[in-house]
């Protein structure tokens, strides 16, 4: 029983010196902790200082006057808007297919319902996404009967592609497009 209380005491012993240690370690940061707070307080009152003399005008900068601190403009009353002679608002385009949109039963009791009112309409642009076409020129060569000279049309697709490019106009300014605008990359 005397050996197990002196190992307990010996535990109890070092964990009091550990706690010590770790307040006297604790008392140093704050007094570090305090130390940075009187400095920052110090500069904050230097700055208040600064600001005070700029508002009062005795530290204005000198220079262009585009340069020089305005005094903060207070909000004015708004006067009421005026008229317009013509409203701008964005027309509605022909739409090229509608689709309605109806309740076919009543979502309180089931009964079926038939006819109604349009409630509202919302507009959606879309830009539909196509299969690519290939388009496959064919250039044929035709021999005069008379002088037997071989005819083949001038290459004349200046406005479909450019250069030997298999690409058309079309598809090259897309390219071009999401690459400058939209900032993708190019894989290859």
């Amino acid at each position: 029983m005397g050996y197990t209380t002196v190992l307990v005491d010996d535990a109890r012993d070092k964990l009091i010196r550990r706690q010590q240690e770790t307040i006297r370690q604790q008392q140093e940061v704050i007094l570090r902790q305090q130390g940075v707070i009187e400095h920052l307080q110090a500069q904050v009152a230097q700055l208040e200082e600064r600001i005070g003399q700029a508002e009062s005008g005795k530290g204005k900068p000198k220079g262009m006057p585009g340069n020089k601190i305005q005094a903060a403009k207070l909000p004015a009353e708004k006067a009421p808007r005026k008229k317009r002679e013509r409203n701008f608002v964005r027309v509605r385009s022909v739409p090229t297919h509608r689709v309605e949109h109806a309740v076919s039963e009543c979502e309180g009791c089931g009964t079926r319902l038939t006819h109604g009112s349009v409630k509202r309409t919302r507009e959606v642009i879309e830009v539909p996404l196509l299969p690519a076409t290939v388009t496959e020129h064919v250039f044929i060569e035709r021999r005069c009967v008379k002088c037997g000279k071989r005819c083949v049309p001038k290459d004349v697709l200046g406005d479909v592609a450019t250069g030997k490019s298999r690409l058309g106009v079309g598809l090259q300014s897309l390219i071009a497009s999401l690459r400058e605008v939209g900032r993708l990359p190019i894989v290859e």
